[in-house]
């Protein structure tokens, strides 16, 4: 959502998005925009079920990378996406961890939930950055802000996660 966004807000608005992407999170005393723009959008799916569309090869492809991605070792610690989130009844810090290796509730549950108010963070958070921050605790180099390599993974995971039902905005720990 966020990189179709920022397509728009350049290509059609005109706008520059230097700012829009330089306050793509919130942080202490500072809400974000964009977090909360993409929480209004997704929040008009409510009761809609997750259905990414892949007929045409370069949405198959996107899904493809984005599974490749999800499985890709690397960072210093030489973890994937994969290490945390590919087997059922993972743990961290007494975080039960979805499960996205196959289709199916866990994957359908969590994609339906964000955006979430993470109440550990005191914040509206999105996917992108709950991916960019797991990116960074990786420590994988971060991607860019509505990067490619973000919405493949993205593709992924929806892809996973069809026919689950949109709920958002959610409330995560």
């Amino acid at each position: 959502l966020e990189q179709r966004l920022l397509w728009c807000m350049q290509n059609i608005q005109g706008l520059d998005t230097k700012d829009v992407v330089a306050r793509r999170f919130s942080g202490p005393g500072r809400a974000s925009d964009m977090e909360d723009l993409v929480a209004y959008i997704a929040n008009k799916s409510n009761g809609m079920k997750i259905d990414i569309p892949l007929s045409h090869p370069k949405e198959q492809e996107m899904a493809a990378v984005g599974e490749a991605l999800f499985y890709r070792r690397g960072g210093v610690n030489d973890f994937s996406c994969a290490t945390c989130h590919a087997d059922e009844g993972k743990r961290i810090r007494l975080q039960g961890l979805p499960q996205f290796s196959k289709p199916g509730k866990p994957a359908q549950e969590t994609m339906g939930g964000w955006p979430t108010y993470r109440v550990s963070q005191g914040a509206l958070r999105t996917m992108q950055h709950r991916l960019w921050d797991c990116f960074r605790q990786q420590r994988w180099p971060v991607p860019e802000y509505g990067s490619d390599a973000l919405t493949a993974l993205t593709s992924f995971l929806q892809k996973q996660a069809a026919a689950g039902e949109i709920n958002v905005p959610s409330i995560k720990r």
